[in-house]
């Protein structure tokens, strides 16, 4: 299970580092729309990814 759990916990770090890189360019091209932009773009970056793991859980939950 400890395996398992890496595994997850890296392909998280892989993605959110992902999102992080991508809103960072995206960000320069366009230039800063304030620090509340920037701050909750960045804060999504980490959020999202536990939002499609917890839809992808779900099902699994319920019948349990």
């Amino acid at each position: 299970m400890e395996v398992l759990a890496l595994l997850a916990l890296t392909l998280y770090a892989f993605i959110a580092v992902f999102s992080f890189y991508m809103t960072f360019q995206e960000r320069r091209r366009t230039g800063s729309d304030g620090v509340a932009y920037t701050i909750g773009g960045y804060a999504l970056c980490l959020i999202w990814p536990l939002t499609v793991l917890a839809v992808l859980l779900s099902p699994r939950l319920r019948s349990a």
